[in-house]
């Protein structure tokens, strides 16, 4: 039976456990950017949604959980300028 060196046996695992863990490592790296990029476009989608209701010149309720509100476009509540009329001398 042949004797296998220690060495090489050291070299082997220490070898697979590298690959394993920079495998681990880039996989982590991969789901924490995904979740980045759904979180943004969540954000994104959330006020592309709040800008095409305000669009509409309508109150448009809001929530998250318990907390509501109902917001309004400010660009729907300007008024025409009017003219104003002569001071009084």
């Amino acid at each position: 039976m042949k004797k296998i060196p220690v060495l090489k046996i050291i070299l082997i695992l220490w070898l697979v456990f590298s690959v394993l863990y920079v495998g681990w490592n880039e996989w982590t790296r991969f789901k924490v950017a995904v979740m980045q990029n759904s979180y943004n476009r969540g954000i994104e989608d959330a006020v592309a949604k709040v800008i095409t209701e305000s669009k509409a010149c309508k109150a448009f309720p809001i929530n998250i959980g318990e907390s509501k509100a109902t917001l309004v476009n400010v660009d729907c509540l300007k008024q025409p300028d009017q003219e104003q009329a002569p001071a009084a001398k």
